[in-house]
Formats: structure tokens, C-alpha cells, sequence
């Protein structure tokens, strides 16, 4: 670090309020305004005009052993809420830096500006701190990696809290933070559904069939490949914007936002065949059932995911390797709406 980011009192306090976050992207969401006050409104470096933190994936990455070297990189802005996502090559010096592993520094020959690309690898994640301007002095190098090397670490202590050891989803106590958030920032524009080109959440129950059997015949390791492999398949077919737990055993779910009704079931339907289709090794053929919920303006967790359950109970019921919504299920009068349940009694995750 530089002698005068040293005796910096704000630099003492972006550390603090680093070490505090406890999710993934408000440690960005910090990072990135605790560096641009640093380094632009403290005037270490007044050239500089853009601080950006970028995912990288690929598309469409084999499961197996395979050459993944043909599928494009695509890369989005962690704090763009539409996670929209653009090609690697779009971005000057990503490219680069993704293959060497390395910080690149380069100069635009269009315009003339300076940018900085630092990669950043997290628990698999690969990511990239881009900062551009019309200069970007080299002299901010040390106190950029020290960020970067606070947010490894406590990016990798959040990992390790909020992550399934086997599968790298999210887990239960993820998913118990995050659903209440979700509900209050859905609910304020939802109501029941009876649009089905309105779009907003669902949350889906997605449960293994007959996965005692695999464990029972061919045994536990080959179980965890199981699970394993249903996990980078969900990854795989569900968009990058969607959320993916697993909730214990054989049970996962995944909150869908943004898209409809219709879009939901398209997608899960989707999933359920990727699965079905799927060689897995030894085993060969694995199914999955689905239930899923479109959120309802009333909807409290419990009940979002007790309206999931019925219509995966309804599909495991009636034949499995099936997605089943639980508002059509309703609505057919296949199944019974869930006694209403005061606020008093409701269980608290």
C-alpha cells in the first residue's frame, strides 16, 4: 500500500466495513465504494472514473471430462440488478488476464483511456476488478491487491457459512436468509397470477427419485456423484439470475426471478428433461420431481414452501419424473388449499 493510504484513517474504516458484510454482494457493493472513495474522491488517483466488479462463466460448460475450451466466456457486473451478460471479448484486457491469471494494464487506442484489470478467483468463482479512466497509474496497484485480498478472505469466510460443502449451492441457512428479503422486495407489485405473461418469482422443490436406491445399490460416494451432478446440471440449465439451494439429502430449491408463469414451468420442465436424459456413470438413468409456487402477495417462506411440497408430493404421487404448479393443481381441484394459519402460530426459520 501507498505511505499515504497508511495513515489513512477511512482506510481503517473500509476494513471494518468489509470484515462485517455477510453476503456475497454487499461485500462487493462495499469493496467498490470504499476503493472509489479512496481513490477518486480522496484524489489518490483523479483520473480514474469507472470501479467495477465482473463475474466471469462459461456457457454451457461440460459436466464431464471434455474440452471446454470452445465454450464462450461470458461476463456480467455483480451490482447490475438485470445481470445482463456480455461476451468476454467485449471487454478490453479480461481476455487476457483470464488466461495468464495475471493484472493487465492497457491503454485504449480508440479513445485514448487507461484501464486496469485485476483477476480475482474465489472458491471457483472467477471474477475481475476493472478499473478504467482517462489515467490509471500503476501506483495504486498495492493498495488495490490489499482490497482484493480482503475480499478473498472474507468472500471465502462467507463461502464457507452460506455454501453446501458437496455441492457449492447455497444452503439451508442461505436460503433462510435470503427468501424473507425476496418476498419484501416481490411482494409490493404481486398478486396471484391469473396473467400468465406477468412476470415475478417462484420458488421450486426439486426432489431425486428413488435416490435411496442409488445409495442402497451402488453406495454413499456414489450418491454424493449423484447429487453432485444434479447440482451442476440445475447450474447449467437455470439462468445465472436464479438461485440455487440444497436444502439436505436429496431435496433442492431454486427461487426463479423474474419471468412468468409460463416461463417457470418452461424452464423447470427443461431441467427435468436435461436430468432425465443425462448419463450418469454407473447409475445410468436419474429423475427428478418438481413442484413449484408463483409468489402470492400473502405469501409468508413457510407457506411458499409447504405450496411448493404439494404439488412435488402431487408429481412423487403420480408417477414422478414430472414438474407439477401447484396453482394449476389448485385450480384443476387436485389438491386442497393449506388450512390458513395465524400469525401467531407461524414458525420462524
Amino acid at each position: 500500500m501507498t505511505d499515504r493510504a497508511l495513515i489513512d484513517p477511512r482506510l481503517a474504516q473500509a476494513i471494518l466495513d468489509m470484515t462485517r458484510e455477510e453476503d456475497d454482494v454487499s461485500l462487493v457493493h462495499t469493496m467498490i465504494r470504499e476503493l472509489n472513495v479512496l481513490l477518486i474522491s480522496r484524489t489518490y488517483a483523479p483520473g480514474v472514473d469507472s470501479i467495477v466488479f465482473l463475474e466471469a462463466r462459461q456457457d454451457k460448460m461440460p459436466l464431464m471430462d471434455g474440452d471446454s475450451s470452445a465454450a464462450p466466456w461470458l461476463v456480467m457486473n455483480v451490482l447490475d440488478p438485470n445481470k445482463a451478460q456480455t461476451p468476454i471479448e467485449q471487454y478490453s484486457g479480461l481476455y487476457e488476464s483470464l488466461h495468464q491469471g495475471t493484472a493487465m494494464h492497457q491503454l485504449s487506442e480508440v479513445d485514448g483511456r487507461e484501464c486496469s484489470v485485476y483477476p480475482v478467483i474465489v472458491m471457483g468463482m472467477q471474477g475481475f476488478l476493472v478499473i478504467g479512466g482517462t489515467t490509471v497509474p500503476l501506483s495504486i496497484a498495492p493498495l488495490v491487491e490489499f482490497f482484493l485480498e480482503l475480499y478473498r478472505n472474507q468472500a471465502s469466510l462467507i463461502h464457507s457459512k452460506e455454501r453446501d460443502p458437496l455441492t457449492g449451492l447455497y444452503n439451508r441457512r442461505a436460503f433462510n436468509e435470503r427468501i424473507g428479503k425476496i418476498i419484501a422486495v416481490y411482494q409490493g407489485c404481486c398478486q396471484r397470477r391469473h396473467d400468465q405473461e406477468q412476470k415475478g418469482v417462484c420458488l421450486a422443490v426439486l426432489d431425486i427419485d428413488h435416490f435411496k436406491r442409488v445409495n442402497d445399490r451402488f453406495g454413499h460416494l456414489m450418491g454424493d456423484e449423484v447429487l453432485l451432478l444434479v447440482s451442476r446440471l440445475m447450474d447449467q440449465c437455470l439462468r445465472h439470475t436464479d438461485l440455487l439451494f440444497r436444502f439436505g439429502g436429496e431435496e433442492f430449491v431454486a427461487i426463479l426471478i423474474d419471468l412468468t408463469l409460463n416461463q417457470a414451468h418452461l424452464a423447470l420442465e427443461r431441467l427435468r428433461t436435461c436430468v432425465a436424459s443425462y448419463p450418469f456413470p454407473q447409475v445410468g438413468q436419474v429423475t427428478v420431481s418438481i413442484g413449484f409456487v408463483p409468489l402470492a402477495a400473502d405469501d409468508m417462506p413457510t407457506t411458499l414452501i409447504e405450496k411448493a411440497d404439494q404439488a412435488l408430493y402431487y408429481a412423487k404421487e403420480h408417477g414422478r419424473n414430472q414438474v407439477r404448479c401447484y396453482d394449476t393443481l389448485l385450480t384443476d381441484g387436485k389438491i386442497a388449499a393449506p388450512e390458513q394459519t395465524s400469525d401467531d402460530n407461524i414458525e420462524v426459520w
